[in-house]
């Protein structure tokens, strides 16, 4: 049986569910954030400070 191409991302979607709920750890290095992603926020923290103390 051949499925049609809208249903085989939702079987993905649930089969990686299914292997993160038995990986703890796999689930949390996936959620866990890039250095890129956290100079990103650093940088965005510290424009946001500049415009608060401009606005002050």
């Amino acid at each position: 049986m051949m499925l049609g191409r809208t249903v085989r991302p939702s079987i993905n979607a649930v089969a990686k569910q299914a292997v993160g709920a038995s990986n703890p750890q796999a689930q949390a290095q996936r959620n866990m954030a890039t250095l890129r992603e956290i100079e990103q926020r650093l940088k965005s923290v510290r424009n946001i400070e500049k415009i608060t103390k401009v606005s002050h």
